[in-house]
């Protein structure tokens, strides 16, 4: 062993659970394999470890006849239980293998006592939990394993493997804002083996409604998680493989997998999808639905950074919700706010905000009623109250990292950062910038990363670092452009005058300034107060240094660029810095 092996060594112990034969028997077999070789054959170990002791017992010369020996050690029930039990993957509760393993052949009752024997032998681990749960060592599963696969019982306990977790999957299914929802997440977590072996085997056998069921059930819970890759293999493959006919199932897989495409901007299949969605969703006559296809629409608008056409969207959603008592409605209540604080209706936002908080505590939806404190707090950043602004933000940015709710916590670290700036706080507004990025990484959310850019950039500008601020600004503008994200251009232009200015180039940020301001006219967006008002001091400022007649030259002729010409312009190398530089 050394160093450019070691991991494959490591993997190799872990794999053989530690087990001295197991390992004496893989050394053997290094004479002629390399560690990874090594490694790479384990699936087969039964057959790849046979060349042990020759002086040493029968029982010790190869690892299938140490767990032959073993095994022939125990009654017909444990042998049954123990083979029956490899179906898990991950460890399991006692509730799910008196559930899954008991039959006719082995009752129920029966099975709490023979976990308790094969603990007793070492063939079973426990995990002191709560629940407890239950394992076994990779090789003692690979052992029971065989002995199952030979026997015709495998598929039928297979197939209720599958189900039992497609089951437990769908537990907590009416309302996904809930505190009981978050808990159920969890506890979803522990699961997570059982529950990707389960729609593997729903996959492999052609059971397309029960991996359809499965993959429905779990698709929420991916998206909580920003399991996009879980969401993006399983989704689409439950999808193809299963009936067309319309059904909620395909109704909630449909859903996810077109916000998954919405905010990863691949607006073309999101709206794809959203067809096929609304489709079904008139079949079933289903309102709420019919609303998520409005929904996935409006987060399509809001990605290109046209916020008239995604409140628009969000309004329309709201009307359609109203009709009837649906959880839903308050989510659609809370994004129209959010959008419509952002385009400066602020007395509409808090309207809406009040609107969500009665049916959010009407239906117990402690994730939504986090989102409103988030809302009231960016009204309150947009007139301009700071502390409560910060104090509003915070909570809710504190509670939905406690219910987990990782994709919306964007909306709110933004705007704590930007409060944190605003009042002068520019460590914490660090912190919460940098925090904002780091979800940013996990997400694919290119506009938040943006976002977190452009903070970090406005914070490095204000303690003089110039480079810092530039090189930050280019790698948002890049992100930006990339994905078309017409507000996050103007974002970042704004911040790219001030970075002019700062240097003594008034007039490259008078048209800097310009551009970002036609492109934020056209998405509607309107700065909170304290920002706007930051802006404003600065054209002032530029304004006079310039002239009025040389600012207003220059000011045409920024408006008067092409989206193109206004990228190229921000991207050029800036001239150094003038002797009068603001800084």
């Amino acid at each position: 062993m050394d160093a450019s092996n070691v991991d494959e060594v490591a993997g190799i112990c872990r794999r053989l659970d530690g087990i001295p034969l197991a390992l004496e028997l893989a050394a053997a077999r290094a004479a002629v394999l390399s560690p990874h070789q090594i490694l790479d054959r384990l699936d087969d170990r039964f057959t790849l470890l046979t060349h042990g002791p020759q002086t040493g017992p029968a029982r010790q010369q190869t690892l299938r006849a140490t767990m032959e020996w073993s095994h022939d050690l125990l009654s017909i029930e444990e042998s049954t239980l123990l083979r029956r039990l490899s179906v898990f993957r991950g460890g399991f509760t006692l509730a799910a293998a008196e559930a899954i393993c008991s039959d006719e052949v082995l009752e129920r009752d029966a099975v709490l006592d023979l976990v308790g024997r094969l603990v007793d032998t070492s063939l079973l681990t426990v995990r002191v939990d709560e629940p407890v749960r239950y394992d076994m060592l990779d090789t003692v599963r690979h052992y029971a394993s065989e002995q199952l696969d030979e026997r015709v019982e495998a598929t039928s306990l297979q197939r209720r493997h599958a189900q039992y977790y497609a089951a437990r999957a769908t537990l907590g299914e009416d309302d996904m804002f809930s505190e009981d929802r978050a808990e159920h997440y969890q506890q979803l977590a522990s699961e997570e083996a059982n529950l990707r072996a389960g729609l593997e085997w729903a996959l492999n056998i052609g059971e397309a409604e029960l991996l359809l069921r499965m993959a429905a059930a779990l698709s929420l819970n991916w998206f909580v998680h920003n399991r996009l890759d879980e969401a993006s293999y399983w989704l689409p493959k439950a999808l193809e493989g299963s009936s067309p006919e319309p059904t909620l199932q395909r109704a909630e897989a449909l859903y996810v997998l077109g916000m998954f495409y919405a905010i990863s901007y691949r607006r073309d299949e999101a709206h794809e999808v959203a067809h096929q969605l609304a489709t079904v969703a008139e079949a079933l006559t289903d309102v709420e639905h019919a609303g998520e296809a409005i929904f996935i629409r409006e987060i399509c608008a809001k990605t290109t950074g046209d916020l008239v056409e995604a409140r628009r969207l969000a309004e329309k959603q709201v009307r359609l919700l109203r009709s009837g008592d649906h959880p839903q409605t308050s989510l659609s209540l809370v994004n129209a706010a959010l959008l419509s604080v952002r385009l400066g209706d602020v007395a509409s936002a808090s309207r809406l905000a009040d609107e969500a908080e009665d049916r959010a505590v009407r239906f117990s939806q402690t994730q939504i009623l986090a989102q409103i404190d988030g809302v009231r707090g960016y009204v309150s950043h947009s007139r301009g109250d700071l502390p409560d602004a910060e104090r509003l933000l915070s909570r809710a940015v504190g509670e939905l990292r406690r219910l987990g709710w990782i994709p919306v916590l964007t909306e709110y670290l933004g705007q704590l950062a930007a409060v944190g700036m605003a009042g002068g706080k520019l460590e914490q507004a660090e912190t919460w910038a940098r925090d904002l990025g780091d979800v940013a990484d996990v997400l694919p959310e290119p506009e938040a990363k943006v976002q977190s850019q452009t903070l970090l950039a406005r914070i490095a500008l204000l303690r003089h670092d110039i480079d810092a601020a530039r090189a930050m600004l280019d790698a948002a503008l890049e992100i930006a452009t990339d994905t078309r994200n017409r507000l996050g251009v103007a974002l970042v232009l704004a911040v790219s005058a001030q970075v002019a200015w700062a240097t003594g180039d008034a007039k490259r940020a008078t048209m800097l300034h310009a551009g970002a301001a036609h492109i934020q006219h056209t998405t509607g967006y309107i700065y909170p107060a304290p920002r706007a008002r930051e802006i404003e001091r600065e054209q002032a400022g530029i304004r006079t240094s310039l002239g009025r007649t040389a600012y207003e030259a220059a000011w045409a002729k920024g408006e008067a660029m092409s989206w193109n010409e206004l990228i190229e312009y921000a991207q050029e190398t800036p001239p150094p810095e003038s002797p009068a530089a603001r800084v």
